[in-house]
């Protein structure tokens, strides 16, 4: 399983999966799944479950 850590300095963004399924910090995602990182959250954790890619998007406010 593979895994990735983003790190913000207070940057609020939302998560968009493409496809695949595994784990945003402690929850399951999948492919549709649309997830909203508020700047409180300093640290967001991705990790893929599966054998096949997970492919995310991760998007910023407009001021960001």
């Amino acid at each position: 399983n593979t895994s990735c850590t983003f790190k913000d300095n207070g940057a609020f963004c939302g998560i968009y999966v493409i496809s695949g399924e595994g784990i945003l910090n402690d929850s399951q995602v999948k492919q549709c799944d649309h997830y909203f990182i508020p700047a409180s959250c300093k640290e967001v954790t991705v990790k893929n479950v599966k054998k096949e890619p997970l492919k995310i998007i991760r998007f910023f406010g407009p001021r960001i």
